[in-house]
């Protein structure tokens, strides 16, 4: 994945403006990609504009995470993670 491009979209999604959390933020990104290896995706294409897309949401959702304890996960990113596992389990599927 381009970090660089990861880094900056998550800034923006935080609403960071200095380069003051950089190696946090990438730190986040990198744990990001292996907890969504955990939940059931086996290959993360980093230059795909769709898996950066997860990555940096859960990065997001771990960040906002740490300021409240119960903060679930944001509807929208479970969705995509079961999506992107089904979908991956379907082509496993069809090239058995």
């Amino acid at each position: 994945m381009a970090t660089q491009t990861a880094l900056s979209l998550l800034k923006q999604g935080l609403l960071i403006a200095t380069d003051s959390y950089d190696s946090y933020l990438t730190q986040l990104l990198d744990a990001s990609k292996a907890f969504l290896v955990r939940e059931g995706i086996s290959s993360l294409d980093e230059n795909g504009i769709e898996d950066m897309q997860l990555i940096e949401g859960y990065a997001e959702f771990l960040y906002r995470q740490r300021f409240e304890e119960e903060r679930a996960m944001p509807k929208w990113l479970r969705w995509a993670i079961n999506n992107r596992v089904f979908s991956e389990k379907m082509q496993e599927a069809g090239n058995a």
